[in-house]
């Protein structure tokens, strides 16, 4: 099984994957999590936090693009001081993904969100 089907079956039966720090967590339904599943979340496990993260950076920026979408901010018409920053704030954003820091990623999205909705 490839982690995309881990996944897929975990999502399928209720369990629930939960990524802190190096760690896999997981909350079941009880009876679902067969031990053949167990074996196959271990033995990928790290392929699996990795598919977490990425879809935690993908969600976490989409949902921000789309509060900015929401608000309709005409880029051009932004003070060019506001298209600078936000231009290098896309960059640490990239930074902070590629390097997986969660906290540093976060802060830089609601950072970057917050400058443009402020108009």
């Amino acid at each position: 099984m490839d982690v995309h089907e881990i996944l897929a079956k975990c999502e399928r039966l209720g369990i629930l994957l939960e990524v802190e720090g190096d760690r896999l967590h997981f909350t079941a339904p009880e009876g679902v999590m067969a031990p053949e599943l167990r074996t196959e979340i271990a033995r990928q496990r790290k392929k699996i936090i990795g598919s977490l993260i990425d879809r935690f950076f993908d969600s976490f920026l989409q949902s921000a693009m789309n509060e900015i979408k929401d608000a309709r901010i005409d880029f051009k018409s932004l003070p060019l001081q506001i298209r600078r920053d936000s231009l290098r704030l896309e960059e640490e954003l990239t930074e902070a993904a590629n390097q997986r820091d969660v906290e540093a990623f976060k802060g830089k999205v609601i950072r970057w969100r917050d400058m443009l909705l402020q108009k």
